[in-house]
């Protein structure tokens, strides 16, 4: 038995749990015991921000001077982190958006309890 739960924990990852929640059916409550473990998801935003109008700002046109007095400032990088913990005192979450440019080393912020994943490539 030992064996077997060492091998579903080998196999466990963030796909393999949002694949088999999507072929679910509902069938009525069941009660559900996790172990303690953590899942981590690091999407990268610059191929999902383009599609959504948000162009200029990865390009040499943005334009960040009323945001900072430095002329030439673009992004260079946007990711977005997803972070679900579960442990002895129940799942705790954490989200963090970071925004890197070549002049400004990060800008990030830290959302609790929020868990919104924006990608399936977790």
């Amino acid at each position: 038995p030992s064996s077997n739960l060492a091998a579903l924990e080998k196999n466990l990852n963030a796909a393999v749990i949002l694949t088999s929640l999507g072929r679910l059916e509902h069938r009525g409550l069941v009660e559900v015991t996790l172990p303690r473990m953590k899942v981590k998801c690091l999407t990268d935003l610059k191929h999902y921000l383009p599609p959504m109008g948000v162009v200029d700002a990865f390009t040499d046109s943005a334009d960040f001077v009323n945001m900072a007095r430095i002329v030439g400032l673009r992004v260079s990088a946007a990711k977005h982190l997803a972070v679900f913990r579960a442990g002895h005192r129940g799942p705790k979450t954490a989200v963090a958006e970071a925004v890197a440019n070549e002049h400004l080393h990060a800008l990030c912020r830290l959302w609790t309890p929020a868990l919104t994943p924006l990608a399936p490539q977790c």
